[in-house]
């Protein structure tokens, strides 16, 4: 579980990660990994570490974030399509990716 003992030590005295951290850590991680799909109204993020994305899986549903898939093939993909709570509780920071985002 290293994204969540990364989260617990940003908080203090190791207490859990409140909802704030796991959505500032979520934003970074989508920033950075994800695409965001136009046409079919989905964000997605590819990884060959299954661990990883099983765990930022897990984050997010603890956010609230509700029809995430995970596909395993020759590399491991989180696919989520509740694009509007995606946006209002983690959205993006990057500004290409912001704007695509947006747009409809």
């Amino acid at each position: 579980e290293q994204f969540i003992h990364a989260l617990k030590r940003k908080g203090s005295c190791g207490a859990q990660p409140n909802k704030k951290t796991k959505s500032h850590f979520c934003r970074a991680f989508c920033d950075g990994d994800a695409t965001v799909d136009k046409l079919r109204k989905e964000v997605r993020i590819d990884s060959v570490n299954k661990t990883s994305l099983l765990q930022l899986k897990s984050i997010m549903e603890s956010l609230g974030i509700k029809k995430i898939k995970f596909y395993e093939f020759d590399r491991c993909r989180l696919v989520i399509r509740d694009v509007k709570r995606f946006e209002n509780v983690i959205g993006f920071i990057h500004p290409l990716k912001k704007a695509r985002f947006k747009k409809d």
